[in-house]
């Protein structure tokens, strides 16, 4: 079943263009503003324990406003092939259009197989996004894409996705354990209030309730906090 939604926590600043003047040279570029946030993203993580079996990947192609700008992977899997990310990259860059920075990342072909090994299913996600931004306003904005998702059960939601959109992958019987608490369009912010946000496209903690194994992995993320959220 494939599912796609797209979120949006704030509109984005308006812009206000000035008259035109004739002049004797060619106007250069406006060279572009300053970043007003300490940004990171990255395609995704994944640290995991099944019994004496670790799994640890990434960050994928981490990208920061401090640098690097830009960056990509073709792609990785674990030893056993049970967490698998496709090509994906990151960019922590301002846009050419506005002067605003924003970190995002993307990517796609995440198979989380791990779970079979306990009766449970095959998670994959096609194509996904995250990304965010501070307006020069002081306001948090981000955004999220998830793109045919499969082996989820009991996913049901119309129109957008709700933040921290969650669904409980159960175990073979009734009484075994949770599997993994799966969450779409993760949304975690300061408690001190201050602003900033870490937006995930697709998050998965494995055996929330205790069980064989244990462990995040984080599927498109990016972090902005602003510059004097700790002022």
């Amino acid at each position: 079943m494939a599912r796609r939604a797209v979120m949006t926590l704030a509109l984005a600043a308006t812009c206000a263009t000035a008259p035109a003047v004739a002049v004797a040279a060619p106007a250069q570029p406006a060279p572009p503003a300053p970043a007003t946030f300490d940004g990171a993203a990255s395609v995704g993580t994944a640290s995991a324990q099944f019994g004496e079996d670790a799994i640890d990947l990434g960050p994928l192609a981490p990208c920061t406003t401090d640098g690097p700008a830009t960056a990509s992977t073709p792609g990785v899997a674990s030893a056993d092939n049970s967490v698998v990310f496709g090509p994906g990259e990151s960019k922590c860059e301002p846009n050419p259009d506005t002067g605003l920075w924003k970190v995002a990342a993307k990517g796609r072909n995440f198979r989380l197989n791990a779970l079979k090994a306990y009766g449970g299913p095959e998670i994959r996600v096609s194509s996904f996004s995250a990304g965010c931004t501070i307006t020069a306003q002081g306001r948090a904005q981000a955004s999220v894409s998830v793109g045919g998702v499969s082996g989820l059960s009991g996913v049901s939601f119309i129109g957008v996705l709700p933040i921290n959109y969650t669904v409980d992958v159960p175990g073979a019987k009734a009484e075994d354990p949770v599997l993994a608490r799966v969450t779409l369009n993760s949304v975690v912010t300061p408690s001190s209030g201050r602003g900033g946000l870490t937006v995930s496209a697709f998050k998965v903690q494995l055996f929330p309730d205790g069980g064989p194994g244990s462990g995040t992995i984080t599927v498109g993320q990016a972090t902005c906090t602003p510059v004097n959220a700790d002022s």
